[in-house]
């Protein structure tokens, strides 16, 4: 279907853009699903599979203004979005293998509209202000958007045999990114064992609640660390009288489960270079003697950045070890807007926090408004506080008046 883009894309631009979405990680199962060829990309095409995979147009292309004459929608034909996962692309379907034990995942989701998701929301709100149109006018817009990406957003049913051969279903609203992670999670390497998987989301957006139900899926225990400077922290140690105290990586590492370290971006290197073998060679040194890694131990690093160092958002993170990230394969893990709504308990209010979170990136602000300002704020206005009161005491706590009243207008 035509319709004026809200981009206007040069050649450079347009094979940057091209480029972005044929490298993610999620473009052999969309280009296939689809039928789609990228070398006969059209602007409208590309717009409409980057939404689905995630990637942000603005950052390839030049926002313009609408003719007026149509207004903006990411529409392609229906795509088939029920498939089978398994570690054998090649085979429609997969015997459970008694060695190796791993899982066999299906995935089903409803007949839904590519574009119709709930990404389109800051394409919208971008347009509506190219055109400066009034607030009111752009709070209208973005709340029908919001509704009907809300009403569209698929109930996705996922069944999967674990590693103990016992078939787990779950359902409802689940992470764009969860698939894949489970994907990871679910081959082993040459060596018997699980990848490592390093996952990289902004705060808020949901990275420990899909390592929880990674676990669950998966019919293993989880087990979780915080940021760690001490290697006694996550190994254990021997009191004065030669007991020894165990941690949730010493669980996790003998008796298998997922283990998440989160925040590994701001752990200390030292302590991350006492995990180089348990994390590669599988085995691990404690203070009792060595310990084989269990070959159901999953480990995921949870962090906010790739581990090269800080950046405007995350200042205080740290530069990891070439070593140590070598150990993992990498995963995107972006704001799932839906599930905000979803888990927040207030849809109204999320859509609030929504909206006030692309006026900041549309106005260049280095703020950060994430889905737990939803979730706060939901819980503040169900205990009595007015909305501008949870307002005032999440995501426009420490704004300077002007920062604010380009958030709210």
């Amino acid at each position: 279907m035509a319709y004026d883009a809200p981009y206007a894309f040069n050649a450079e631009q347009k094979q940057a853009f091209r480029s972005a979405i044929t490298s993610h990680e999620g473009w052999k199962d969309f280009r296939r699903a689809n039928g789609i060829n990228s070398a006969n990309f059209s602007v409208s095409e590309m717009i409409n599979a980057a939404l689905v995979l995630g990637i942000d147009p603005a950052l390839y292309g030049t926002a313009r203004a609408s003719s007026g004459k149509t207004e903006y929608r990411a529409e392609t034909s229906e795509y088939k979005t029920t498939y089978k996962i398994t570690t054998n692309q090649e085979k429609e379907t997969m015997a459970h293998d008694s060695e190796t034990e791993t899982p066999r995942v299906i995935v089903e989701t409803p007949r839904v509209k590519s574009g119709s998701g709930i990404n389109a929301i800051a394409l919208a709100i971008e347009a509506a202000l190219a055109d400066a149109i009034d607030a009111d006018q752009v709070a209208r817009i973005v709340d029908e958007r919001i509704a009907l990406a809300f009403k569209a957003a698929p109930s996705i049913k996922i069944e999967c045999s674990g590693f103990d051969g016992t078939k787990r279903e779950t359902r409802g609203h689940i992470h764009p990114s969860f698939n894949r992670l489970l994907r990871a999670c679910s081959v082993r390497l040459p060596n018997g064992f699980v990848p490592n998987v390093w996952v990289t989301g902004p705060a808020g957006s949901g990275k420990t609640h899909g390592g929880t139900m990674l676990a669950e899926t998966l019919g293993l225990p989880f087990h979780i660390h915080g940021a760690t400077a001490m290697p006694h922290e996550i190994l254990g140690y021997k009191d004065a009288g030669g007991t020894y105290h165990r941690t949730p990586f010493r669980e996790a590492f003998e008796h298998g489960g997922v283990l998440m370290l989160d925040e590994v971006d701001a752990w200390d290197n030292g302590v991350l270079l006492a995990l180089n073998a348990a994390t590669s060679n599988g085995l691990a040194t404690f203070p009792d003697g060595v310990i084989p890694r269990h070959k159901d131990c999953v480990i995921i690093a949870c962090a906010n950045t790739y581990g090269l160092g800080g950046t405007a958002d995350y200042v205080g993170r740290s530069r990891i070890d070439a070593a140590f990230l070598s150990r993992f394969v990498k995963l995107a893990w972006d704001y799932d807007a839906a599930l905000e709504i979803a888990l927040s308990g207030n849809e109204a209010w999320a859509q609030r926090v929504i909206f006030a979170r692309g006026r900041a990136r549309v106005q260049g602000l280095k703020i950060m408004i994430t889905p737990r300002d939803s979730q706060a704020g939901a819980a503040l206005i169900e205990a009595g506080f007015t909305w501008d009161e949870a307002a005032n005491m999440t995501y426009l706590a420490g704004l300077s008046s002007e920062q604010r009243k380009q958030i709210e207008g």
